[in-house]
């Protein structure tokens, strides 16, 4: 899947060990949208679009984490830049199928201003 912390290390592994990982993005439940609430590579998509958020997206990351264990790569392999939101959306919708209708408007708005930007 991609390459990030202890690559090639599952946790089928006998010498595997797990660790907490760093929660420096934590924040109160319900902050305002568009807020820095997630490290980029385990945002929800309802994060990335800027639209609001609950302790769900927390669910998000935790799922996106333990696939990384499972696998023993990075699953979503994108910087933090707002033109790497199209690229992390369309990695998500490949992995977990059609999105939901409130996320596809939201991220036409988001490409529009990317690419309003861009020119």
């Amino acid at each position: 899947m991609g390459g990030g912390g202890v690559t090639g290390m599952t946790l089928g592994d006998a010498d595997a060990r797990i660790k907490l990982i760093d929660l420096g993005c934590a924040t109160w439940e319900g902050g305002p949208a568009g807020s820095l609430v997630q490290t980029v590579q385990y945002r929800a998509p309802e994060v990335c679009l800027g639209l609001e958020w609950s302790f769900p997206c927390d669910m998000w990351s935790v799922g996106c984490v333990i696939l990384e264990l499972l696998d023993g790569g990075r699953l979503f392999n994108v910087s933090g830049l707002a033109a790497s939101v199209p690229q992390h959306l369309a990695m998500m919708q490949r992995l977990t199928g059609q999105q939901a209708e409130h996320l596809k408007s939201a991220l036409c708005r988001v490409l529009s201003m990317v690419n309003a930007r861009a020119h």
